[in-house]
Formats: structure tokens, sequence, C-alpha cells
């Protein structure tokens, strides 16, 4: 006999059941995949999209299964008595028709096809689906939390972590899943729990405006609200906004469940933003011409009426571990010349105390080769480094360019110190909103391998670094320059990806150009979170093709995250919250701040 709750629960939320016909199968599929089609109730289903969740019980298993719907179609049928056999409406209830011991066909004229995700057994352990539910089945549309008698929730069948970071609410079609509950509106939180996965690098795909930078903010400040050490360039000059509340105006335009989310998820309880954990890092040239210098003392002055920790920098050149590090900084240099570059910088370290080490004894040292007719070189004590004079010519001028953007030792500033760079719950944004492109490289870079060197660092235990605009740090090519560079960033960030799960240093790489960014990217992150893209790149993001149209239409917010290791269904939409900080252009937030300052 069936449970009396289980019968009421089903009668009111069955909208389908199973199908067959030659064309449209039942199992196992040839890419692993199993599928099952319903035919479904236009009344109850209507508004019944795809990518949908879906629930189906299986009466003979007294088992249920977790799917997803995939595809829509019209029944095609051959024959009359084939048609009669397939469409024979019954008047009995599919329960009737168990007690009976007869089951009848369901008739209709729309068929969804359904991925099976799951199946839950009489315990509530999740498992793979090996086989279809039987055709003693029936269709229903899961609810989100609450579980009435033994009927799985939504939650249960997307296995979604209860602990983690919080990204957003589960949605479907830009429709967000919610119920109302009493007083209050339920949602189907999303968190990506990294402490449970191997590879916790993150990959953020989106079109300016899509909601990326919204989505970096909210996750710089929920990862250092775990406790971990979040370092963030700021190329634009939006990231620093994190310390300004949302405008009022912001706020008030938001209106259904957008306003309920953020009420949900709002983490700034008043209007001032906790400063004491975030600090601002600013590079500086000596050559002046090539960055803003009245921005960045507007920027200074703002950050110490907020009473942000503020330090200008710039690079240590005994900070460069190794010739290919500072091979990074010249993109024209030739497969010999960074060669002879690791060797020389070797030897250079060999024959040099770290106390005389600068970027301008370096060159002194590369100048004292010894030349000859087929040969320069250089020797100490018995170690000889040479390369051929075009090879030389190569470097010389490399390094004679690098000199011009006055990056090292800059007379007034001080390097970098690891252990307040890195600060366990603390955001340190560095800003390069006020350096040339070619300086914002630079120092991307050398942040980069700056986290890298210190990975092994006891304290903080848990780093994160976010690297914005990847495609012009890590690129696929960069025209004009020799390949062997790109080879090398290629080699470097792999090292960086790999290492960097040993020690707890997770990279969140973020761009706006999938197809300019280095393929090695792909294969380092874990996860990847897809904003809007236009057409020519979402194929190249790796979207399945179910979700291609959703994705190349996405509303501000709206995105799918793949993250294998964090839930059984490895394409989920989400919805992230408004955002929880001043988000307008860097326009309009200097004019801002020159207000503030001017009215003190």
């Amino acid at each position: 006999m069936i449970d009396e709750e289980l019968k009421r629960i089903l009668k009111e939320k069955e909208i389908g059941r199973p199908f067959t016909d030659e064309t449209h199968g039942l199992g196992i599929q040839s890419d692993g995949t199993c599928d099952i089609w319903y035919v479904i109730d236009p009344e109850k289903a209507s508004d019944l999209r795809l990518n949908d969740f879906v629930l189906i019980y299986d009466f003979l298993r007294k088992v249920w299964f977790g799917g997803r719907v995939v595809a829509f179609d019209v029944p095609r049928v051959g024959v009359a008595d084939r048609k009669v056999e397939l469409y024979q409406e019954s008047t009995l209830s599919m329960i009737e028709q168990l007690e009976k011991g007869h089951i009848e066909p369901m008739r209709g004229n729309q068929i969804v096809g359904v991925e099976l995700l799951c199946v839950i057994d009489s315990e509530g352990n999740l498992l793979a689906p090996v086989i279809p539910p039987s055709n003693a089945s029936i269709l229903l549309l899961p609810s989100i939390s609450a579980e009435i008698g033994n009927e799985p929730s939504l939650t249960k069948i997307l296995d979604l972590p209860s602990e983690g970071i919080p990204c957003g609410v589960v949605s479907h079609n830009q429709h967000i899943y919610y119920e109302r509950s009493e007083d209050k509106t339920v949602f189907l939180e999303y968190r990506l729990n990294l402490s449970k996965m191997e590879n916790r690098h993150i990959l953020v795909l989106g079109t300016s405006g899509s909601g990326k930078t919204v989505f970096l903010k909210e996750l710089a400040w929920r990862m250092a609200n775990q406790g971990k050490a979040v370092i963030i360039a700021d190329l634009q000059g939006d990231i620093i906004q994190i310390a300004e509340p949302p405008e009022k105006e912001q706020v008030e335009k938001l209106e259904g469940l957008e306003k309920e989310i953020w009420k949900a998820w709002k983490w700034r309880k008043t209007d001032s933003f906790p400063t004491r954990n975030l600090q601002i890092y600013a590079p500086v040239s000596s050559n002046g011409r090539l960055y803003d210098g009245e921005e960045l003392d507007r920027i200074e002055r703002w950050a110490q009426n907020k009473k942000i920790v503020f330090k200008k920098f710039s690079i240590r050149f005994s900070d460069i571990s190794s010739g290919e590090e500072l091979a990074l900084y010249m993109p024209g240099l030739t497969d010999a010349a960074i060669g002879g570059l690791i060797d020389l910088f070797e030897l250079y370290q060999f024959s040099t105390p770290e106390s005389s080490r600068s970027f301008t004894h370096f060159r002194s040292f590369i100048e004292g080769a010894t030349h000859e007719q087929r040969e320069v070189y250089w020797e100490h004590n018995g170690k000889r480094v040479s390369m051929h004079p075009m090879t030389y010519g190569n470097l010389k001028r490399e390094l004679s360019t690098l000199g011009t953007w006055g990056v090292f030792d800059v007379k007034g500033t001080e390097g970098l110190r690891y252990p307040d760079f890195a600060k366990s719950g603390y955001i340190t944004i560095v800003y390069l909103q006020h350096l040339n492109e070619r300086l914002k490289h630079i120092f991307e870079f050398f942040i980069s391998g700056f986290m890298f060197r210190n990975r092994k660092e006891p304290e903080p235990k848990e780093k994160v670094l976010i690297i914005d605009e990847a495609h012009e740090v890590i690129p696929r090519r960069v025209y004009g320059y020799e390949e062997n560079w790109i080879n090398l960033i290629t080699r470097n960030f792999s090292e960086i990806a790999r290492e960097g799960r040993k020690y707890h240093l997770d990279l969140v790489i973020s761009t706006h150009k999938p197809g300019d960014i280095n393929p090695v990217v792909y294969g380092i992150c874990g996860t990847r979170v897809i904003f809007r893209l236009p057409h020519e790149d979402v194929e190249k993001a790796g979207v399945p093709q179910e979700f291609r149209p959703v994705v190349e239409n996405f509303a501000p917010g709206f995105c799918i995250i793949h993250s294998p290791e964090n839930t059984k269904t490895s394409w989920l939409e989400v919805k992230i919250p408004p955002i929880n900080c001043l988000h307008i252009s860097p326009r309009d937030f200097f004019e801002k701040i020159e207000q503030e300052l001017k009215g003190r």
C-alpha cells in the first residue's frame, strides 16, 4: 500500500508520466547520461522551462530521482494502432491504476526530455542513476527546502553545500527559485565550499556591465570575512569603492525579489565599512610621466580620511628571485636572451652581496662583459656565462627599455613586506588605476610572483590572489612580442597554480575576453563563473550547448557556475545579490572624492 500522505502529495503535484517510442529512447545514452521522456500536463506544467529541475517518483522501486529538463518535443507516431496505444487516455489516476495492477499511458501533445541527476534511496542517500525510472513513475516539481513526508527537496537533489562562501541564489532561465514561508521568503542559496575542493582556483568570465566586478567585490569581502588574506588589483578604480556604502538611489531602485535578496544578504549593517580590515598599496615610478601623481594624492587623502592604511611602494630589485621572473617584465626578449638572462642572474646573485644588488648595479654588471669577435661572456670564480653578440644586443635593449619604466628602488618608497601585505581577514587592494597600461601589467606580474615566492610562509594560512583583466597578464598571444615570452608566462602561471594548491594560495582569474586569455587558465581553474558573454565567446568559455542561448541573453547579475567538486550538478544558474557597496563609474567616483575633499 502507498502511504496516505504520499498519495495526497503525488495527486496534487503530478505534472507528467513516462513516454517512449522509436525516436524517444529510455535509458543510458551514448554520452553516459541517463535520460527519460515524459508527457506533460499542459495545465499543471505551463511554466516548465528548459533547465528547470524536476522530481520523479518511481512506484515500483519506491525511490526518488532528481532531474533537469534538457529538451522539449512533440511525439511523432507512424501508424494508427500505435497512435491509439500511445495516446489512450485513462480516467484513473496513477495510484488507482497501480492498485488495479494495470498502467495506461497518458495522452498529451508535448513531451520533455529529463536528464537524471541522482537517485535518492529510502535512507536519503544520493546515488548516481544507473537505470532509469520504470514506466510506473510520475513527474513532479520539487519544493525548495521544506520536505513533505519523504519527498526530497530541491536542496537535497542538487546536494548544495550548507557551508562555504555565499555566492548567490539558484535561478533558472533568469527566474529565481523561492518559496513563501509565513512572513519571509526562502531562497535556494548557492555556496562555494572551497575547503572540500582539491582545486580551489576560480575563473570568472563576463562582458562589461554583466555583474563580474560586483561579484569580485562581494567574493573578496566574503573571503576576507572567513579569515583569508585577499589580494586584489584595482586596474580601473572600481574595487576601492568597496570602502563606501551603496548610494541610496541604488538601494531605492531595488524592488520585488531583488530587494528581498538584498535584505537577506546585506553584510553592511551600517553606513560605515569596517575599514580596519582594508588596506591600499599603490606602486609608483621614478618616471613621473608614466603615472598620474595628482590622482594618487587624491586617493591617498581620501584613504586617510577613511582611516584606511595607504602605502606607496616600488619593486626592490633584491626581491627579484630569478632571471626567469625578471624576463616577465621584458616581452621583447628572444628565447636565447631569456636563457642567457637566467644564467646571468644566477651568476650575478652568486657574485654580488644582497645589500649591493639594484637594477642599476645589475645593468652595470651586464655591460661589464668581455667582448670577443663571436662571443660575449662573464666569468666569476670559475663560473662562466656566454652568449652571441646579437643575443647580448637584444638583452641590453630590453634592459634599457625596462629602465625607462622606473619601477625599481624608487627613492622615498619601500618594497613590500609580506607579513604586512598579506594579512588574515584583510582585503589588500593594489591600486593601479593611476598607472599607464604597461606599468599595470608589470606590477600585476610582480604581485603574482611576490605571493608565489612567499607561498610557504606559515601565516596567513589561507591566501587569495584575484587577477582582473587577466587576458592582459596571462594572454594567449601578444602581437609584436616574442612567442617564447608567452611560453614563459604559461609555465610561470602553471607553476603558481600547481604549487599554490599545496600551500593554500588560491587564484581568482577574471576577464571579459575569454578568447584572448591563455588556454592554460581553463586547465588550472576548477570552478568557472560565467556571466553574460557575446555569441562568439560563449563556446570558447566551454558553456554547454543547452545553456548558450541563456548566457548570451543574461541580464546583469545572472551567471552559471561550473564547479564539479562543489555540487553534483556541475552547471547551475545563479543570481548574485545586489551590490553591498558603492558601484559607480570611476569618473563619478573621483568626482565624489574631489567633492568630499573640498568639503573638509
